[in-house]
């Protein structure tokens, strides 16, 4: 609408509305007392798998248009044909995975996961493909994405995601890999006990800690009633196993040993995790 001097010079109105998600109608209509001009125009909008229509209608014009674009997903080695155009666009495939040797890098004989979905922070379209591939199209090239993996629909609780968020770069005309890995559960177990006048006594309540050698993650674990310690669900790798220090300092106590290094291993690995026990002096 314009206005000059108290005078209306011209004004211009719009109604639209989504029917189904893939259906929009838009109306328009422009006046110009001036000009002594005025328009109706009816725009159609229809969204189908692989191509999108545009139709408008004015008085004396009709154009109808078609966009749609084809990318080859050279990771897949598939061709994807999608409603919108990618040109300057970039897309994104995601795979879950198990790590059974824990390099954070997907093998040939690692088993793929169809049951893992995300959360991302656009507004592009998201496909779950049948080979546990989900595919994003339509992203801005350059751009930040947070993601959080969303495993509720997991098969199998001993899988657990080495992370559940995390952002990556989209980068331009391109499908990016990313490779999300899953870890197999572990158990570990133990316990602590203090040494008076030769006999051991065990202590409820001491902090146990497991510091992941590689990621510097800190795992705490109390000791129970009768001394011992428990945990189920923890990230295969190596881990330095200790006791917390403030603990001990307070009561100018020491653990033997001081700590362990040792490799934990998942549940249904062949090799059996040692128990970690400790005596207080």
């Amino acid at each position: 609408m314009c206005i000059r001097d108290r005078t209306l010079i011209s004004f211009n109105i719009t109604f639209s509305t989504t029917v189904f998600r893939k259906f929009r109608v838009q109306i328009s209509h422009l006046n110009n007392f001036r000009s002594s001009y005025s328009d109706t125009q009816l725009r159609i909008v229809l969204d189908f798998p692989y191509f999108r229509s545009n139709s408008t209608v004015t008085k004396s014009v009709y154009t109808q248009s078609i966009t749609g674009s084809i990318s080859y997903n050279e990771n897949l080695n598939n061709v994807e044909l999608y409603n919108r155009g990618m040109v300057g666009r970039s897309a994104a495939n995601f795979k879950f995975f198990v790590d059974e040797n824990l390099n954070e890098i997907m093998d040939e004989d690692e088993v793929l996961l169809d049951d893992i979905d995300i959360r991302i922070n656009s507004i592009s379209k998201k496909r779950q493909l049948n080979s546990g591939n989900i595919s994003v199209n339509d992203l801005e090239a350059y751009t930040k994405y947070n993601v959080d993996v969303i495993d509720k629909n997991n098969k199998n609780p001993l899988w657990s995601p080495y992370t559940d968020k995390f952002s990556f770069i989209s980068d331009p005309h391109q499908y990016k890999t990313i490779e999300i890995p899953f870890y197999e559960a572990a158990e570990v177990s133990g316990s602590v006990m203090k040494k008076i006048e030769g006999k051991l006594k065990p202590l409820s309540q001491v902090v146990v800690l497991f510091e992941n050698t590689k990621t510097f993650t800190l795992t705490k674990i109390r000791t129970l009633s009768d001394g011992s310690f428990y945990n189920f669900g923890i990230q295969p790798g190596e881990y330095r196993i200790f006791l917390e220090e403030e603990q001990l300092k307070r009561k100018n106590l020491k653990a033997i040993p001081e700590f362990y290094i040792e490799r934990v291993y998942s549940i249904s690995s062949d090799k059996v995790n040692k128990e970690f026990d400790f005596i207080i002096e």
